[in-house]
Formats: structure tokens, sequence, C-alpha cells
């Protein structure tokens, strides 16, 4: 009779495929999810620039007077959106005129890390007038 104790080599390659495909799964639905992230906030961005742009539209010469209420209040924008910690990462959204030219606009992200800035900086740069990361405030803002 033999009595040994412990694995086999082929029970160790069966365990090993098992918790390579597990790791393989986490990985994939992580990257899903960031995708996913991205997706939000590029949405939640054309939203608010769809929404200034429509500011001009009524009338208006340049972006200066223009903020989240205004735009809310001529109901350029939903009305359930909120600002205040509804960016996919938990931070916040901000529209503000850009301080060197108010006839363009600036939209900032807050709570983003260098990654996610990183892809979105890549989703908007072919039309933005420009985009900047701060990476002390943790702050992404695009120039449109």
């Amino acid at each position: 009779m033999n009595n040994k104790k412990g694995f086999s080599l082929v029970e160790l390659a069966i365990g090993l495929a098992v918790v390579t495909i597990l790791i393989l799964a986490v990985s994939v639905s992580a990257g899903i999810r960031d995708n996913a992230r991205i997706q939000s906030a590029a949405t939640t961005i054309r939203t608010l620039r769809t929404a200034a742009e429509n500011y001009l539209s009524n009338g208006n010469l340049n972006y200066a007077g223009m903020s989240l209420s205004t735009l809310q209040t001529a109901n350029l924008l939903p009305t359930n959106f909120s600002a205040t910690g509804t960016n996919p990462w938990g931070g916040n959204f901000s529209i503000v005129p850009n301080s060197a030219d108010n006839t363009k606009v600036d939209i900032a992200l807050t709570a983003l890390n260098q990654t996610q800035s990183t892809k979105l900086t890549n989703y908007f740069n072919n039309n933005a007038s420009s985009i900047a990361y701060d990476a002390a405030k943790t702050t992404w803002t695009v120039t449109f």
C-alpha cells in the first residue's frame, strides 16, 4: 500500500490554471470598470460642453457670467444634474469661462489620478483647445 501525502503534478497544474484564470478575470473586469468610468466622464463632459455652446446660442457673446447655475436656470442642463461628488471617481465637475479668454470654456474634474487623466486626455486630445492635469490637486481640466 502506498500512502503518499501531498499533491500530484497534475493536481498542482490544475490548481495553478484555476488561479491564473481567476487573476485574469479580475484584471479584465477592472479594465472594463475603468473604461466605463472614462466613458461616463466623457459623456458628462460632452453634455457640459453642449450646454455651454447652447449658452452662446441663446444670444450671449461669450462665456462671461456663465456658471453651472446659469446653465441650469436656462434649462441647458438636465434638471437632475449635480456637479458635486458625481464624477465617476467621486469628485466634482465644474464649468467656468476660461480665465485668459472668455470665448472659451474650462470643464474640470476632481479626484482623478494620473492614469485616469491620461485616458481622458487621449479621449479629448483631438478636439480640445488645451488639456491640463494638476497632480497636486488631482484635477483634470479641458478647455474648449
